[in-house]
């Protein structure tokens, strides 16, 4: 908070991790210039901008969160680390990968266990093959397709055609594949997610295996 006038946070994912309540969280800088000016907009003796049953769910269901956090990190680097040996994979984004690691750590917790993962369940991946590998792959995969960025269980989308639809090639300029897809990673053991990936990519293998046979017919 040195720098910053507030700092706002979904409650509605990684939070309550079980996607039935919304909500969230601004926290004001007391020593931002305008802290008075906002302090208004968000007085806590005025209305409340929750209902009491959203407020009862986000007690209960956070009471674990720092343990659900530290094995979705956990799940996620041992994904992460089998996703970049994968042959099917053209690249994965991730916060500890390329600069995105120079560009991420200053703003770490300096109070987390620096040994231990701590860059958060949620990654993206492009396959090679283009846009029938891609649709192959996400069609077999079994696990819960949402546009989420996190929840106790895994899922997936294809975020570039999910959110810039009408805008695919100006998002390709600036360097985001239409084809890529977004994976936040859950509760679930690892080895259970990675099953059901490896099927996943046996699927969309075989499918571009065949079309390329076909069509040097």
């Amino acid at each position: 908070m040195a720098v910053q006038t507030w700092v706002a946070t979904s409650l509605s994912k990684i939070f309550s991790g079980t996607g039935n309540v919304m909500a969230g969280s601004v926290v004001l800088n007391p020593e931002s210039p305008r802290a008075k000016e906002l302090g208004v907009i968000f007085d806590p003796k005025g209305d409340g901008f929750l209902v009491e049953e959203d407020v009862d769910a986000l007690l209960e269901q956070s009471e674990n969160l720092a343990e659900r956090l530290a094995k979705m990190n956990a799940t996620t680097a041992e994904i992460i680390h089998r996703l970049l040996k994968h042959p099917a994979v053209k690249e994965v984004y991730y916060p500890t990968l390329g600069d995105a690691k120079n560009m991420y750590d200053p703003f770490l917790n300096l109070l987390e266990e620096k040994d231990k993962p701590h860059y958060g369940p949620l990654f993206s991946i492009v396959l090679h093959g283009g846009l029938d590998s891609a649709k192959v792959f996400y069609n077999a995969l079994t696990i819960a397709k949402g546009p989420s960025l996190g929840t106790n269980f895994t899922l997936t989308c294809p975020y570039a055609l999910l959110a810039h639809y009408d805008e695919l090639d100006f998002v390709e300029s600036c360097g985001v594949d239409r084809n890529l897809i977004r994976i936040s990673i859950g509760q679930e053991d690892p080895e259970v997610i990675w099953t059901d990936f490896e099927q996943a990519f046996a699927a969309a293998s075989a499918f571009v295996t065949s079309e390329t046979t076909t069509s040097s017919k």
